[in-house]
Protein backbone atom coordinates (compact mmCIF):
# COMPACT_ATOMS: atom_id res chain seq x y z
CA UNK A 1 0.00 0.00 0.00
CA UNK A 2 2.83 2.43 0.82
CA UNK A 3 4.43 1.93 -2.58
CA UNK A 4 1.16 2.52 -4.42
CA UNK A 5 0.51 5.59 -2.30
CA UNK A 6 3.96 6.98 -3.07
CA UNK A 7 3.45 6.54 -6.82
CA UNK A 8 0.10 8.33 -6.58
CA UNK A 9 1.71 11.08 -4.51
CA UNK A 10 4.41 11.65 -7.11
CA UNK A 11 1.88 11.75 -9.94
CA UNK A 12 -0.26 14.14 -7.93
CA UNK A 13 2.73 16.38 -7.29
CA UNK A 14 3.50 16.70 -10.99
CA UNK A 15 -0.01 17.05 -12.33
CA UNK A 16 -1.76 19.18 -9.68
CA UNK A 17 -0.16 22.61 -10.13
CA UNK A 18 -1.76 23.84 -13.33
CA UNK A 19 -1.89 27.55 -12.73
CA UNK A 20 -1.58 30.20 -10.13
CA UNK A 21 1.14 32.01 -8.29
CA UNK A 22 4.00 29.82 -7.12
CA UNK A 23 3.10 26.81 -9.26
CA UNK A 24 4.54 25.34 -12.46
CA UNK A 25 4.21 22.28 -14.64
CA UNK A 26 6.52 21.24 -17.46
CA UNK A 27 6.46 18.35 -19.90
CA UNK A 28 9.22 16.93 -22.09
CA UNK A 29 10.51 13.61 -23.35
CA UNK A 30 12.12 11.69 -26.15
CA UNK A 31 11.71 8.73 -28.48
CA UNK A 32 14.70 6.43 -28.95
CA UNK A 33 15.49 3.47 -31.19
CA UNK A 34 18.62 1.45 -30.34
CA UNK A 35 19.82 -1.58 -32.32
CA UNK A 36 22.77 -3.79 -31.41
CA UNK A 37 24.26 -6.99 -32.81
CA UNK A 38 26.70 -9.33 -31.06
CA UNK A 39 27.27 -12.81 -29.65
CA UNK A 40 26.45 -14.41 -26.32
CA UNK A 41 29.55 -14.68 -24.10
CA UNK A 42 28.08 -17.92 -22.69
CA UNK A 43 27.74 -20.03 -25.86
CA UNK A 44 28.88 -17.64 -28.69
CA UNK A 45 25.37 -17.58 -30.17
CA UNK A 46 24.79 -14.68 -32.57
CA UNK A 47 21.88 -12.42 -31.65
CA UNK A 48 20.39 -9.00 -32.27
CA UNK A 49 18.35 -6.78 -30.00
CA UNK A 50 16.24 -3.72 -30.77
CA UNK A 51 14.82 -1.24 -28.26
CA UNK A 52 12.10 1.34 -28.90
CA UNK A 53 11.53 3.66 -25.95
CA UNK A 54 9.12 6.53 -25.43
CA UNK A 55 9.93 8.53 -22.30
CA UNK A 56 7.60 11.18 -20.91
CA UNK A 57 8.97 13.51 -18.24
CA UNK A 58 6.72 15.55 -15.94
CA UNK A 59 8.00 18.14 -13.49
CA UNK A 60 5.71 20.05 -11.19
CA UNK A 61 5.99 22.47 -8.30
CA UNK A 62 3.61 24.23 -5.96
CA UNK A 63 5.10 26.54 -3.36
CA UNK A 64 7.56 24.28 -1.47
CA UNK A 65 6.28 21.06 -3.04
CA UNK A 66 8.18 19.40 -5.92
CA UNK A 67 7.43 16.32 -7.99
CA UNK A 68 9.16 14.52 -10.84
CA UNK A 69 8.23 11.50 -12.99
CA UNK A 70 9.98 9.73 -15.88
CA UNK A 71 7.43 7.36 -17.43
CA UNK A 72 8.59 4.84 -20.08
CA UNK A 73 6.92 2.72 -22.71
CA UNK A 74 9.51 0.20 -23.97
CA UNK A 75 9.35 -2.42 -26.72
CA UNK A 76 12.23 -4.91 -26.87
CA UNK A 77 12.58 -7.34 -29.76
CA UNK A 78 15.21 -9.66 -31.16
CA UNK A 79 16.84 -13.06 -30.96
CA UNK A 80 18.40 -12.06 -27.64
CA UNK A 81 15.31 -13.59 -26.03
CA UNK A 82 16.48 -17.01 -27.27
CA UNK A 83 19.92 -16.78 -25.60
CA UNK A 84 20.98 -18.25 -22.25
CA UNK A 85 21.97 -14.68 -21.26
CA UNK A 86 18.31 -13.64 -21.18
CA UNK A 87 17.36 -16.76 -19.26
CA UNK A 88 19.95 -16.03 -16.58
CA UNK A 89 20.04 -12.22 -16.39
CA UNK A 90 16.95 -10.90 -18.18
CA UNK A 91 17.38 -7.42 -19.63
CA UNK A 92 20.22 -6.60 -17.25
CA UNK A 93 18.27 -4.12 -15.13
CA UNK A 94 20.00 -3.31 -11.82
CA UNK A 95 18.23 -4.52 -8.66
CA UNK A 96 15.74 -2.07 -7.11
CA UNK A 97 13.70 -2.02 -3.91
CA UNK A 98 10.36 -1.27 -5.57
CA UNK A 99 9.18 -3.00 -8.71
CA UNK A 100 7.61 -0.25 -10.80
CA UNK A 101 7.88 -2.17 -14.11
CA UNK A 102 4.89 -3.99 -15.60
CA UNK A 103 4.82 -6.12 -18.78
CA UNK A 104 2.00 -5.31 -21.19
CA UNK A 105 2.61 -8.09 -23.70
CA UNK A 106 5.32 -10.64 -24.34
CA UNK A 107 6.16 -13.29 -26.89
CA UNK A 108 8.97 -15.56 -27.93
CA UNK A 109 10.99 -12.71 -29.48
CA UNK A 110 9.60 -9.55 -27.88
CA UNK A 111 8.63 -7.82 -24.66
CA UNK A 112 6.46 -4.70 -24.32
CA UNK A 113 6.44 -3.05 -20.90
CA UNK A 114 5.79 0.24 -19.17
CA UNK A 115 7.47 1.54 -16.05
CA UNK A 116 8.30 4.48 -13.83
CA UNK A 117 11.98 4.98 -14.59
CA UNK A 118 12.25 7.65 -11.93
CA UNK A 119 9.66 9.23 -9.69
CA UNK A 120 9.88 11.24 -6.53
CA UNK A 121 8.02 13.82 -4.48
CA UNK A 122 9.31 16.21 -1.88
CA UNK A 123 9.82 19.66 -0.45
CA UNK A 124 12.42 22.25 -1.44
CA UNK A 125 13.43 25.69 -0.21
CA UNK A 126 16.39 27.95 -0.91
CA UNK A 127 18.72 26.04 1.41
CA UNK A 128 17.25 22.57 1.99
CA UNK A 129 15.76 19.69 -0.02
CA UNK A 130 13.73 16.64 1.07
CA UNK A 131 12.76 13.92 -1.44
CA UNK A 132 11.29 10.41 -1.31
CA UNK A 133 11.11 8.01 -4.25
CA UNK A 134 13.28 6.71 -7.08
CA UNK A 135 15.94 9.32 -7.70
CA UNK A 136 19.50 9.81 -8.86
CA UNK A 137 21.81 10.60 -5.93
CA UNK A 138 25.05 11.62 -7.61
CA UNK A 139 28.05 11.30 -5.29
CA UNK A 140 31.69 11.20 -6.31
CA UNK A 141 33.89 12.91 -8.89
CA UNK A 142 35.01 9.99 -11.08
CA UNK A 143 33.89 9.82 -14.69
CA UNK A 144 34.53 6.14 -15.55
CA UNK A 145 34.36 4.68 -12.03
CA UNK A 146 32.93 5.91 -8.70
CA UNK A 147 34.36 4.25 -5.55
CA UNK A 148 32.05 6.25 -3.28
CA UNK A 149 28.83 5.75 -5.26
CA UNK A 150 27.40 2.59 -3.69
CA UNK A 151 23.76 3.67 -4.12
CA UNK A 152 23.56 3.61 -7.91
CA UNK A 153 26.99 2.62 -9.30
CA UNK A 154 27.80 3.52 -12.87
CA UNK A 155 28.20 0.68 -15.40
CA UNK A 156 31.35 1.53 -17.43
CA UNK A 157 30.39 -0.72 -20.39
CA UNK A 158 26.83 0.56 -20.70
CA UNK A 159 25.91 1.52 -24.27
CA UNK A 160 23.38 4.04 -22.93
CA UNK A 161 25.90 6.12 -20.98
CA UNK A 162 23.30 8.70 -20.00
CA UNK A 163 20.95 6.17 -18.37
CA UNK A 164 21.41 5.92 -14.59
CA UNK A 165 18.23 4.59 -13.12
CA UNK A 166 18.64 5.81 -9.56
CA UNK A 167 17.77 4.33 -6.20
CA UNK A 168 14.57 4.04 -4.13
CA UNK A 169 15.43 6.22 -1.16
CA UNK A 170 14.69 9.13 1.09
CA UNK A 171 17.13 12.01 0.58
CA UNK A 172 17.85 15.21 2.53
CA UNK A 173 20.24 18.07 1.75
CA UNK A 174 20.97 21.19 3.82
CA UNK A 175 23.11 24.04 2.49
CA UNK A 176 25.06 26.68 4.39
CA UNK A 177 25.89 29.46 1.99
CA UNK A 178 26.77 28.60 -1.60
CA UNK A 179 29.69 26.24 -0.87
CA UNK A 180 28.81 24.01 2.10
CA UNK A 181 26.35 21.11 2.20
CA UNK A 182 25.25 18.21 4.37
CA UNK A 183 23.44 15.28 2.74
CA UNK A 184 21.78 12.11 3.94
CA UNK A 185 20.29 9.12 2.10
CA UNK A 186 18.27 6.16 3.38
CA UNK A 187 17.36 3.39 0.94
CA UNK A 188 13.89 1.89 1.17
CA UNK A 189 14.55 -1.86 0.96
CA UNK A 190 12.26 -4.28 2.79
CA UNK A 191 14.94 -5.78 5.03
CA UNK A 192 17.26 -3.79 7.32
CA UNK A 193 20.24 -5.84 6.13
CA UNK A 194 19.59 -4.69 2.54
CA UNK A 195 19.26 -1.00 3.41
CA UNK A 196 21.90 1.72 3.22
CA UNK A 197 22.01 4.75 5.52
CA UNK A 198 24.70 7.21 4.45
CA UNK A 199 25.70 10.79 5.19
CA UNK A 200 27.94 13.17 3.28
CA UNK A 201 29.49 16.57 4.02
CA UNK A 202 30.82 18.81 1.27
CA UNK A 203 32.77 22.08 1.32
CA UNK A 204 34.96 24.32 -0.81
CA UNK A 205 38.49 25.30 0.14
CA UNK A 206 41.01 27.21 -1.95
CA UNK A 207 40.65 26.01 -5.53
CA UNK A 208 38.82 22.76 -4.83
CA UNK A 209 35.71 20.99 -3.61
CA UNK A 210 36.07 18.33 -0.92
CA UNK A 211 33.64 15.87 0.65
CA UNK A 212 33.58 13.14 3.27
CA UNK A 213 30.94 10.41 3.53
CA UNK A 214 30.14 7.23 5.42
CA UNK A 215 27.53 5.01 7.03
CA UNK A 216 25.82 1.65 6.82
CA UNK A 217 25.67 -0.12 3.45
CA UNK A 218 23.55 -2.96 2.09
CA UNK A 219 24.71 -6.53 2.54
CA UNK A 220 24.62 -7.31 6.24
CA UNK A 221 23.28 -5.66 9.41
CA UNK A 222 26.69 -4.32 10.43
CA UNK A 223 28.33 -3.59 7.06
CA UNK A 224 29.68 -0.05 6.75
CA UNK A 225 31.87 2.18 4.62
CA UNK A 226 33.59 5.57 4.76
CA UNK A 227 35.27 7.64 2.07
CA UNK A 228 35.56 10.97 0.35
CA UNK A 229 36.25 12.77 -2.89
CA UNK A 230 37.82 15.95 -4.21
CA UNK A 231 38.01 18.03 -7.39
CA UNK A 232 40.75 20.70 -7.59
CA UNK A 233 41.61 23.16 -10.36
CA UNK A 234 45.14 22.33 -11.57
CA UNK A 235 46.82 23.74 -14.70
CA UNK A 236 43.48 25.00 -16.00
CA UNK A 237 42.05 21.48 -15.76
CA UNK A 238 40.44 19.44 -12.98
CA UNK A 239 42.31 16.94 -10.80
CA UNK A 240 39.82 14.63 -9.11
CA UNK A 241 40.05 11.73 -6.69
CA UNK A 242 37.87 9.37 -4.65
CA UNK A 243 38.50 6.77 -1.97
CA UNK A 244 36.41 4.41 0.12
CA UNK A 245 37.05 1.88 2.88
CA UNK A 246 34.41 -0.84 3.13
CA UNK A 247 33.88 -3.35 5.94
CA UNK A 248 31.42 -6.05 4.90
CA UNK A 249 30.18 -8.10 7.82
CA UNK A 250 30.77 -11.41 6.03
CA UNK A 251 34.26 -10.80 4.56
CA UNK A 252 37.47 -8.84 4.96
CA UNK A 253 37.56 -5.06 4.58
CA UNK A 254 38.81 -3.55 1.31
CA UNK A 255 39.83 -0.19 -0.14
CA UNK A 256 38.85 1.43 -3.43
CA UNK A 257 40.37 4.63 -4.81
CA UNK A 258 40.61 6.63 -8.01
CA UNK A 259 42.78 9.41 -9.42
CA UNK A 260 41.92 11.32 -12.56
CA UNK A 261 42.51 14.46 -14.56
CA UNK A 262 40.37 16.13 -17.21
CA UNK A 263 41.09 19.09 -19.41
CA UNK A 264 39.07 21.19 -21.84
CA UNK A 265 41.19 22.76 -24.58
CA UNK A 266 40.29 26.33 -25.49
CA UNK A 267 39.09 27.58 -28.85
CA UNK A 268 42.68 28.63 -29.68
CA UNK A 269 45.12 25.94 -28.39
CA UNK A 270 48.76 25.58 -29.43
CA UNK A 271 47.78 22.54 -31.48
CA UNK A 272 44.88 23.70 -33.70
CA UNK A 273 43.39 20.21 -34.04
CA UNK A 274 42.68 20.16 -30.28
CA UNK A 275 40.32 23.13 -30.49
CA UNK A 276 37.29 22.60 -28.20
CA UNK A 277 38.50 19.11 -27.24
CA UNK A 278 37.89 17.37 -23.91
CA UNK A 279 40.32 14.71 -22.61
CA UNK A 280 40.25 12.51 -19.52
CA UNK A 281 42.54 9.99 -17.87
CA UNK A 282 41.80 7.92 -14.73
CA UNK A 283 43.39 5.20 -12.62
CA UNK A 284 41.14 2.97 -10.50
CA UNK A 285 42.02 0.48 -7.76
CA UNK A 286 39.31 -1.96 -6.68
CA UNK A 287 40.35 -3.75 -3.50
CA UNK A 288 37.38 -6.12 -3.76
CA UNK A 289 38.52 -7.40 -7.15
CA UNK A 290 40.73 -10.35 -8.05
CA UNK A 291 44.22 -10.35 -9.54
CA UNK A 292 43.68 -13.80 -11.10
CA UNK A 293 40.88 -14.26 -13.71
CA UNK A 294 40.08 -17.66 -12.21
CA UNK A 295 38.65 -15.87 -9.17
CA UNK A 296 36.57 -13.24 -10.97
CA UNK A 297 33.05 -12.87 -9.55
CA UNK A 298 31.38 -12.82 -12.94
CA UNK A 299 27.85 -13.30 -11.66
CA UNK A 300 28.06 -10.15 -9.53
CA UNK A 301 28.85 -8.01 -12.58
CA UNK A 302 26.27 -9.63 -14.87
CA UNK A 303 23.56 -9.16 -12.23
CA UNK A 304 24.44 -5.49 -11.73
CA UNK A 305 25.70 -5.81 -8.13
CA UNK A 306 29.32 -4.96 -9.10
CA UNK A 307 30.80 -3.03 -12.01
CA UNK A 308 34.35 -4.44 -12.22
CA UNK A 309 36.10 -7.78 -11.69
CA UNK A 310 39.80 -7.04 -11.27
CA UNK A 311 41.90 -4.86 -8.97
CA UNK A 312 43.61 -2.25 -11.16
CA UNK A 313 42.50 -0.30 -14.23
CA UNK A 314 43.42 2.72 -16.31
CA UNK A 315 40.93 4.54 -18.51
CA UNK A 316 40.71 7.51 -20.85
CA UNK A 317 38.10 9.64 -22.54
CA UNK A 318 38.15 11.92 -25.57
CA UNK A 319 35.46 14.17 -27.03
CA UNK A 320 35.64 16.64 -29.93
CA UNK A 321 33.21 18.49 -32.15
CA UNK A 322 34.36 17.60 -35.68
CA UNK A 323 31.66 19.93 -36.98
CA UNK A 324 28.93 21.93 -35.23
CA UNK A 325 26.60 19.02 -36.05
CA UNK A 326 29.00 16.08 -35.65
CA UNK A 327 30.62 14.94 -32.38
CA UNK A 328 33.24 12.22 -31.84
CA UNK A 329 33.58 10.46 -28.48
CA UNK A 330 36.01 7.71 -27.50
CA UNK A 331 36.22 5.95 -24.14
CA UNK A 332 38.76 3.26 -23.33
CA UNK A 333 39.73 1.04 -20.39
CA UNK A 334 42.55 -1.40 -19.72
CA UNK A 335 42.40 -4.15 -17.10
CA UNK A 336 45.96 -4.09 -15.72
CA UNK A 337 45.62 -7.58 -14.20
CA UNK A 338 44.74 -9.57 -17.34
CA UNK A 339 45.69 -7.01 -20.07
CA UNK A 340 42.25 -7.07 -21.70
CA UNK A 341 41.04 -3.82 -23.28
CA UNK A 342 37.87 -1.92 -24.11
CA UNK A 343 37.59 0.89 -26.67
CA UNK A 344 34.25 2.56 -27.39
CA UNK A 345 34.20 5.09 -30.25
CA UNK A 346 30.95 6.77 -31.30
CA UNK A 347 29.81 9.47 -33.72
CA UNK A 348 26.79 11.65 -32.91
CA UNK A 349 25.20 13.53 -35.84
CA UNK A 350 22.58 16.23 -35.27
CA UNK A 351 20.99 16.61 -38.75
CA UNK A 352 17.80 18.30 -37.55
CA UNK A 353 16.80 20.25 -34.48
CA UNK A 354 16.20 17.83 -31.57
CA UNK A 355 17.19 14.79 -33.69
CA UNK A 356 20.41 12.86 -32.98
CA UNK A 357 21.69 9.89 -34.99
CA UNK A 358 24.49 7.92 -33.37
CA UNK A 359 26.70 5.01 -34.47
CA UNK A 360 29.13 3.28 -32.14
CA UNK A 361 31.19 0.19 -31.60
CA UNK A 362 32.23 -1.39 -28.32
CA UNK A 363 35.53 -3.09 -29.17
CA UNK A 364 36.53 -5.68 -26.56
CA UNK A 365 39.84 -7.53 -26.82
CA UNK A 366 41.66 -10.15 -24.74
CA UNK A 367 41.85 -13.85 -24.02
CA UNK A 368 38.53 -15.60 -23.50
CA UNK A 369 39.15 -15.93 -19.76
CA UNK A 370 39.75 -12.18 -19.28
CA UNK A 371 37.25 -9.48 -18.30
CA UNK A 372 37.06 -7.67 -21.64
CA UNK A 373 37.96 -10.72 -23.73
CA UNK A 374 35.01 -12.82 -22.56
CA UNK A 375 32.22 -10.68 -24.07
CA UNK A 376 32.14 -10.03 -27.82
CA UNK A 377 32.38 -6.64 -29.48
CA UNK A 378 29.08 -4.81 -30.04
CA UNK A 379 28.33 -2.54 -33.01
CA UNK A 380 25.21 -0.43 -32.48
CA UNK A 381 23.18 2.38 -34.02
CA UNK A 382 20.75 4.76 -32.34
CA UNK A 383 18.27 7.43 -33.26
CA UNK A 384 16.82 9.80 -30.65
CA UNK A 385 14.30 12.62 -31.00
CA UNK A 386 13.73 15.05 -28.11
CA UNK A 387 10.55 17.05 -27.54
Amino acid sequence: MFRKSLILLVLYATLLPRAGQGSSLSFSGYFKNLYQYTRSPINSQLYWQNLDRLRLTFQGSYKLFRGYVDYDQEFFSGTYFNTPDFGLFGLGDPPVAWNMDQPISRGRLYLWRHRVYRGWGGLESDNWVLRVGRQRIAWGTGKLWNPTDVLNPYQPLSIERGERRGVDAGYFRKSWGALNQMEGAYTLENRWADRSFLGRARTHFGRGDFSFMGGKIAGQKDSWMMGGDMAVDVWEGSLHAEFSVTQPKASDSFVRYLWGYEYNFSSAPLIPWLKDTWVLVEYYHNGAGASDPRFYKLGAVLSGKEVTLARNYVGAGFSRDLHPLLKLEIYSMVNLEDSSTFVGPSLDWNPLENLHLLAGWQILEGKRTTEFGRPYSIPYIQGQYFF
